[in-house]
């Protein structure tokens, strides 16, 4: 039986939606569907492919520290906002 959310591809022809390969499911099972015909994991990949090229140049180091920088940043701002949201109450 399936346990855990898992990608099916599937076939819509004649008002109905069948899965390519035979499921492990109870009959009467509920599942919730997500309809994505684009296919998100190749639009993912392609950006992740994009990325890589464009920042071939730069040390995986260099990146991994401006990284870092940023979430530091982004905690410290957001840390600041706390504390003046906290004094204007």
């Amino acid at each position: 039986m399936l346990r855990k959310k898992t990608i099916v591809k599937a076939r819509y022809k004649d008002g109905v939606l069948r899965p390519l390969k035979k499921l492990n499911l109870p009959d009467d099972s509920v599942v919730e569907i997500i309809i994505d015909p684009e296919g998100a994991q190749k639009r993912l990949e392609a950006l992740f492919k994009k990325v890589r090229a464009r920042n071939a140049h730069i040390p995986p180091g260099e990146i991994e520290r401006d990284i870092e920088q940023a979430i530091r940043e982004v905690r410290e701002e957001r840390g600041k906002r706390l504390k003046t949201a906290g004094r204007s109450r």
